[in-house]
């Protein structure tokens, strides 16, 4: 009898999983061929915005979706840095105020955020190298300022690796 009440013990701990209920960090990096991002104004919110549409250009997105957990509903979070260069180039750089040239973009995804908030980024540098047809190596350090607008944080964001599509 002692011993079934050991195994009975024994069974419960092998079935009790190891997982915390996290999900880490993920990072997305895509390119979307024949299109364009075109840049107007939002009277209501006095702010910029990008919309991607039909065109000839290849638009970049890069994806950060922060860390999360299993066990909260809604704590999704992560940031978008979007921009555009031209179909023909086989590589490009953009420092500063060059960025506006690319329509580079920031914004935050999340359950709890305003996703269609948008902030032109105008610091930092963001370089490529075209490697097949459909992939780019690409390095980027901006600085975000969401701060000027809503009060939130600046956030640099850094990245090296490939885009592809």
């Amino acid at each position: 009898m002692k011993n079934l009440g050991f195994y009975i013990f024994l069974l419960g701990l092998l079935a009790c999983s190891t997982d915390d209920g996290n999900i880490d960090d993920l990072f997305f990096s895509t390119i979307v061929p024949d299109r364009m991002i075109t840049v107007g104004f939002d009277s209501i919110f006095e702010r910029t915005n990008f919309v991607t549409e039909a065109g000839t250009n290849l638009v970049f997105t890069y994806t950060h979706q922060y860390p999360q957990s299993t066990m909260i509903e809604d704590d999704e979070l992560g940031e978008q840095l979007t921009f555009e260069i031209d179909s023909e180039v086989d590589s490009f750089e953009y420092t500063d105020e060059e960025l506006r040239q690319a329509k580079c973009h920031y914004n935050k995804i999340g359950a709890w955020v305003n996703s269609s908030f948008q902030y032109e980024v105008t610091e930092g540098t963001l370089t490529g190298q075209k490697v097949s047809e459909n992939a780019w190596d690409c390095t980027f350090s901006v600085l975000a300022h969401p701060g000027r607008i809503d009060g939130e944080m600046d956030n640099i964001i850094e990245f090296s690796g490939r885009f592809s599509y």
